[in-house]
């Protein structure tokens, strides 16, 4: 099933994105508006350069609990903390021809939960562990 099952068929298409200058209080409001947990950062032309996800942001929000010292001087920090600062520079990628084995297999080997879906240099969608085990279960039936 998963082996002979290409990843554009199961894969996200519609994903929003932010640029790498996108600040702070953007990507919280986007996250918090949407249930999706990856938010892939694109260039002008598309070109996947990182991707934020939650556990990111929770990951700014303890440090600047940490390091600053009131709600005043933290959400100045936020608002001087753009996309490139907080992304996953260059992350794994995979091919919408690729068979989905593949994304389980790379899900299985490393610890992340969403892989951005790349073709010919620009983002076309995004294939998540949720993506593939709602496909598995609708296999079942």
């Amino acid at each position: 099933m998963l082996k002979n099952t290409k990843i554009k068929r199961v894969m996200t298409p519609a994903v929003i994105t932010v640029g790498p200058e996108a600040v702070f209080p953007k990507i919280l409001n986007i996250f918090n508006e949407n249930t999706f947990h990856h938010l892939p950062v694109v260039d002008a032309n598309r070109k996947l350069i990182g991707i934020i996800s939650k556990e990111d942001i929770l990951k700014v929000a303890y440090e600047a609990s940490t390091d600053t010292t009131g709600k005043t001087y933290t959400l100045k920090h936020y608002n001087h903390l753009v996309a490139n600062d907080i992304m996953t520079a260059s992350p794994i990628s995979i091919d919408p021809e690729a068979d989905l084995y593949l994304a389980a297999d790379l899900f299985l080997s490393n610890l992340f939960h969403a892989i951005p879906v790349v073709e010919d240099e620009k983002l076309v969608g995004i294939i998540t562990t949720h993506d593939i085990l709602k496909y598995s279960l609708s296999q079942e039936a």
